[in-house]
């Protein structure tokens, strides 16, 4: 799977045919299910969105692919505009005690494979490095990374 994913990356494994009508089609139908900015960029594929709940992807922004957006019944996650996101992003609002809502302001970059938990915000402005794991909300103008994600500088 790793090898699949370099090779992925760095544009080596091109979709067949078949596969590329299957996720033009995949995104059609979640722009009618979900709330998604006509200028919102799904890059490559394959990228899912699932669950109940709302999400709500702003104008200008992409996520790119092996990510996974998952909203539960009753709660929203939203992504604000001008937006990058990278390859195998994870977000959930689920959790067994306390599901809440995700928000990621605008003009914000989230690195590979960012985990962000249930209830958080994002401020605007704000750089999540590679590899992280979000458990507190980071305030904005903020690079943060680590696991767990730590601010270690304020930008202006």
């Amino acid at each position: 799977m790793k090898l699949l994913q370099w090779l992925w990356r760095f544009g080596y494994l091109i979709l067949s045919f078949p596969e590329r009508i299957r996720w033009t089609v995949q995104f059609k139908y979640y722009r009618t299910k979900y709330n998604i900015a006509k200028s919102f960029v799904f890059n490559r594929g394959p990228i899912v969105l699932m669950g109940e709940g709302k999400i709500n992807l702003g104008s200008g922004s992409y996520v790119s692919s092996f990510s996974k957006i998952k909203s539960t019944k009753g709660c929203t996650i939203t992504i604000g505009d001008n937006c990058r996101i990278a390859n195998n992003f994870f977000c959930h609002t689920q959790s067994l005690i306390n599901p809440g809502n995700i928000t990621i302001g605008n003009h914000c970059f989230i690195g590979a494979y960012v985990f962000i938990r249930e209830g958080i915000t994002i401020g605007d402005n704000c750089i999540i490095g590679a590899h992280s794991v979000v458990t507190k909300d980071i305030p904005a103008n903020s690079v943060a990374v680590g696991s767990p994600a730590q601010v270690i500088k304020k930008v202006s």
